[in-house]
């Protein structure tokens, strides 16, 4: 009887050790920002936008923008997935 449980358990602990050991994730590449263009802003400044691209995102990457070092280039909007629009003057 002793034997039958003995086996018993060791077999219990080897599978819950063989279905809780982490598998390895494969390795994600970092994402990249590509912006599609320049932009070029006029003396009289106004609204502007630029278009980007997020390669090797999860799906839930977004981009955030912002200036404190300018304050002629303000109130950034980033609702629109894949362009940012910005005022200038």
């Amino acid at each position: 009887m002793k034997a039958k449980f003995f086996t018993f358990m060791t077999s219990a602990v080897i599978a819950l050790f063989a279905v809780s050991c982490d598998k390895e994730k494969p390795e994600m590449p970092d994402p990249e920002l590509s912006l599609q263009e320049n932009i070029e802003v006029p003396a009289e400044g106004g609204l502007f936008s630029i278009t980007y691209s997020i390669k090797n995102g999860d799906g839930s990457s977004t981009v955030e923008a912002s200036s404190e070092s300018y304050e002629w280039i303000h109130t950034f909007d980033c609702s629109v997935p894949e362009k940012n629009f910005f005022y200038c003057r």
